[in-house]
């Protein structure tokens, strides 16, 4: 059996790297920076829980989840910031915008939350559908399905973004949008399928979520602080870099967490948020373009080494 703390890290750190990756996606694409990332998360952790209400498999509700806050996420750009953005808005502005969009999905999540407990007499604003998870070689079903999941999707953006017609149109359009929108790419569009493609990763990952951690509906504001951290480590430019800044804020906070409750005592964990803002604050002063950007210097630095050489 794998020790507990190793299988809390692995989950957290697929489902942190894939939010990461998304709020990534949305700056890259339409320079908003996506304040709702969290709650979102939380939407999809919702209809998990509804699911198993309901008396359904919640597995087979995670395409659920992923498509309807995909959906929300297309709708809200299309409706909300492509609109304002056509005004003029600044990114300011705009970064607010998805700060009311966050106010609002907290507050819609409560109501759902307040109905279904009035209506079945269960305390249900903090809840974990762990009992519902299956297991295989006693290994819970979500650590081997949050993995696969994972590193299946990875695998599949990474082709999108670098091989389809749909990612050479992308960095065309991070790179240079006025110059794509004169070759003829729809960079608005890019920008609303890049939001559907968060909003279907941070459902997904939310649904995962409550299957072995225990989630409440106001854990979207300390997941976006993860978040956050995890997309200055990576540097908000750089798919790569935000799965390797997921994969290091999300397996630092379980560990450094466990370590510290042993040292200091179980309240520590009532502060773990402070480690992915610690992580965030450090790397911001050492060095703020994040790692991907640093690995590029590194190789900069090496090949003129190598051309001195010769």
């Amino acid at each position: 059996m794998i020790d507990p703390t190793i299988i809390s890290a692995i989950i957290y750190a697929n489902c942190i790297t894939l939010l990461s990756i998304g709020f990534t996606l949305t700056y890259m694409t339409s320079r908003i920076p996506n304040f709702a990332q969290g709650t979102l998360a939380m939407v999809g952790a919702c209809i998990s829980l509804m699911a198993c209400i309901n008396g359904y498999n919640p597995y087979w509700f995670m395409p659920v989840a992923s498509i309807i806050v995909g959906a929300f996420c297309f709708a809200i750009y299309k409706v909300v910031l492509s609109v304002l953005k056509a005004r003029g808005a600044t990114e300011i502005s705009l970064t607010i915008s998805t700060l009311a969009i966050e106010m609002l999905l907290y507050s819609l999540i409560n109501i759902i939350i307040d109905v279904l407990q009035k209506t079945m007499k269960v305390y249900l604003q903090s809840f974990s559908l762990r009992f519902f998870d299956f297991s295989i070689f006693d290994l819970p079903g979500v650590l081997l399905i949050s993995t696969i999941c994972s590193v299946s999707l990875i695998i599949f953006l990474n082709f999108i973004l670098t091989k389809s017609k749909f990612g050479i149109a992308m960095r065309a359009a991070v790179e240079n949008p006025f110059l794509a929108e004169v070759l003829g790419v729809d960079v608005d569009m890019i920008s609303a399928i890049s939001w559907l493609l968060t909003g279907c990763l941070s459902g997904f990952s939310g649904s995962l979520l409550p299957l072995w951690f225990h989630v409440n509906t106001a854990q979207g504001i300390t997941l976006l602080i993860t978040i956050f951290a995890a997309s200055v480590l990576g540097g908000f430019s750089s798919i790569q870099g935000a799965i390797i800044g997921g994969y290091l804020v999300g397996f630092s906070e379980i560990f450094l967490t466990y370590i510290f409750t042993r040292i200091l005592g179980s309240w520590v964990t009532s502060y773990r948020p402070l480690f992915p803002l610690a992580i965030m604050i450090v790397m911001l002063l050492v060095c703020p373009t994040g790692v991907s950007a640093l690995s590029k210097e590194i190789r900069n630095v090496l090949s003129r080494v190598r051309r001195r050489e010769k």
